[in-house]
């Protein structure tokens, strides 16, 4: 293998490499957003929940 060749293999392993960390990190951004998402909704949920009940025993 001439140092041509050698440079050429090391290239394509560091692309290789980039790709897989940027699908690796849009997975793990998608897996965190929808976790984000579901507490905000999940929180909204309760805070309705709880003033539901604090409206219904005012009364």
């Amino acid at each position: 293998m001439s140092d041509d060749d050698q440079t050429a293999c090391a290239v394509l392993i560091l692309i290789g490499l980039l790709l897989l960390c940027v699908a690796v990190g849009i997975r793990v951004g998608a897996w965190v957003g929808t976790m984000l998402a579901g507490g905000v909704f999940l929180t909204i949920g309760v805070g309705a929940y709880l003033a539901g009940g604090v409206a219904g025993s005012g009364k």
